[in-house]
C-alpha cells in the first residue's frame, strides 16, 4: 500500500468539518404546546469548550495529587492496540484505504469506517476480545454487567469487575467473551451468583462517587462542573487519564440510563433529575438541562404530556424538551471527549460522527430524530473540537 493512501486521511479534515457542519441541516428547534408560553434561551449561558472542560480538570487534579502522604503521578496515559489513526487503521481494516482490486476506495471514507469497525461474527468478537471496544458506553444500551463488561472501552471501574469473574474461572478476556458468546462449547456459563458479585463490586465503585458528588453538591451550593468528574476519577486511579474518562462517561451513563444498584436499564425521570441536581450541563450550546428542569419543577406539566416519554424514537419533533433525552447529552459528550483524548486521532473521532449523523444516506436510520437538533449540536461541537482535545490531553503530561 502506498504511504500517500495511509496519510491521505489527515488531507480530509477540512472536508470533515464541512461534514459536521452540514449534519443538522433540516432540523429545527420545535417549541411543544407546553412552552408556548415560557421564554425559551437563545443559548445555555454555562456551555463551555471541551478542552477547557478537560483543561479545568488537570488543574484540579493538580491541586489535590499532593495531599495525601505520597505524591501521586502527573496525568498521563499509553496509547492502547485499541488507539486509531491511519496506520492502526490500515493494519485493522486493510478495505478502508483500497478495493479488492488494490485501488483507491470510492466513497465516503467515514461511512465505509464506522462500518467496518462493526463485528460480523462470533468468531470476529472473540478474537478481538483482547482490545478494549473502542466504540464507548454511548453507542448502544447496556443492560446490566455483561453488557459492560462486553463493550468496555476501558474503564478500570468495569474493568475489576471483570477481573474478579475471570479470576474465579481462571479465565482470560477472550475466555469470558467466548462464554458470554457460548462461542467455545468447552467452556461453562457464569453463575449467576457471579454476575451478582461481579456487579456489586462495579455498583460500589460508582455509589462511592455519587456520594461524595453529593456532600460536594452541599458544599457548592449549585450543581458542579464536569471537570470535577474527571479530576475524582484521575484521583481514583493515579492520574491515569484513559481509565479516568471512561469511568466519567460511565458513570454520566450509569445515572440516567440504568439503576446504579443492578445496572439493568433504567431510562427515568429521577435518573434526568438527579443528573441535573449534581451536574452542570456544559455541552448543550443553547438548551441547558439544567435549565430544562427547573421548567419541569416549576410549571405545570400534564403528567400525560408527552414530554416525559422515553423511548428513543418517542415524539421526535419534541426531543430537545424531553428531559429522558436531553440528560444523555452528559455522557454522550463526555464519550466524544474520551475518544479524542485517548482513543483515536481527531480526524477519525470526525469521521466516526460524521458518519453516525449521516447513516441514513448508507441505508441506516436517522439518528438525528432520536436526539434533537441541541443534543445533536452539542455532539457536533465536541467533534469539531478533537484537534484541541488532543493538544490538551498531550500537554497533560
Amino acid at each position: 500500500m502506498a504511504v500517500g493512501a495511509i496519510l491521505a486521511p489527515e488531507l480530509f479534515d477540512f472536508a470533515l468539518d464541512e461534514g459536521l457542519s452540514t449534519a443538522d441541516v433540516g432540523m429545527e428547534l420545535n417549541i411543544p404546546p407546553e412552552f408556548s408560553v415560557v421564554k425559551i434561551p437563545e443559548r445555555n449561558e454555562n456551555y463551555r469548550s471541551p478542552e477547557n472542560i478537560l483543561l479545568d480538570a488537570f488543574d484540579l487534579y493538580e491541586s489535590w495529587r499532593g495531599r495525601g502522604a505520597t505524591r501521586l503521578p502527573m496525568v498521563h496515559y499509553e496509547k492502547g492496540e485499541e488507539y486509531l489513526d491511519a496506520v492502526s487503521i490500515a493494519r485493522k481494516f486493510p478495505r478502508f484505504f483500497a478495493t479488492p482490486d488494490g485501488e483507491t476506495a470510492p466513497g465516503s471514507l467515514s461511512a465505509r469506517l464506522y462500518m467496518m469497525m462493526m463485528a460480523d461474527t462470533d468468531k470476529q468478537e472473540v478474537d478481538a476480545a483482547d482490545i478494549p471496544e473502542i466504540s464507548g458506553f454511548s453507542a448502544l444500551s447496556q443492560n446490566g454487567i455483561v453488557d459492560f463488561i462486553f463493550h468496555n472501552p476501558g474503564s478500570k471501574i468495569i474493568t475489576q469487575a471483570q477481573e474478579f469473574v475471570c479470576k474465579k474461572y481462571g479465565w482470560n478476556r477472550k475466555q469470558l467473551i467466548s462464554s458470554i458468546l457460548s462461542f467455545d462449547k468447552n467452556l461453562p456459563e457464569v453463575d449467576g451468583r457471579d454476575w451478582d458479585q461481579a456487579t456489586k463490586i462495579a455498583s460500589n465503585r460508582l455509589r462511592d462517587a455519587v456520594t461524595w458528588f453529593e456532600k460536594r453538591r452541599v458544599e457548592n451550593g449549585k450543581p458542579l462542573s464536569v471537570s470535577e468528574v474527571i479530576a475524582y476519577f484521575l484521583y481514583q486511579n493515579d492520574g491515569d487519564l484513559k481509565t479516568s474518562l471512561w469511568d466519567s462517561t460511565l458513570l454520566l451513563k450509569v445515572l440516567v440510563r440504568n439503576d446504579i444498584d443492578t445496572l439493568r436499564v433504567n431510562d427515568s425521570l429521577d435518573g434526568a433529575e438527579k443528573i441535573a441536581y449534581l451536574f452542570e450541563d456544559e455541552f448543550s450550546p443553547r438548551i441547558s438541562h439544567n435549565w430544562l428542569m427547573r421548567q419541569f419543577s416549576t410549571q405545570t406539566i400534564p403528567k400525560d404530556s408527552p414530554l416525559y416519554a422515553s423511548g428513543a424514537m418517542d415524539f421526535d419533533q419534541w426531543k430537545n424538551f424531553m428531559p429522558i433525552n436531553k440528560d444523555g447529552t452528559y455522557y454522550h459528550v463526555m464519550n466524544i471527549i474520551t475518544w479524542a483524548a485517548v482513543s483515536m486521532d481527531p480526524w477519525v473521532v470526525k469521521s466516526m460522527l460524521v458518519a453516525y449523523y449521516n447513516e441514513q444516506d448508507i441505508g441506516g436510520m436517522d439518528h438525528r430524530s432520536e436526539h434533537g437538533v441541541d443534543k445533536v449540536n452539542a455532539d457536533l461541537l465536541a467533534a469539531k473540537a478533537a484537534g484541541r482535545i488532543k493538544r490538551v490531553a498531550d500537554w497533560g503530561f
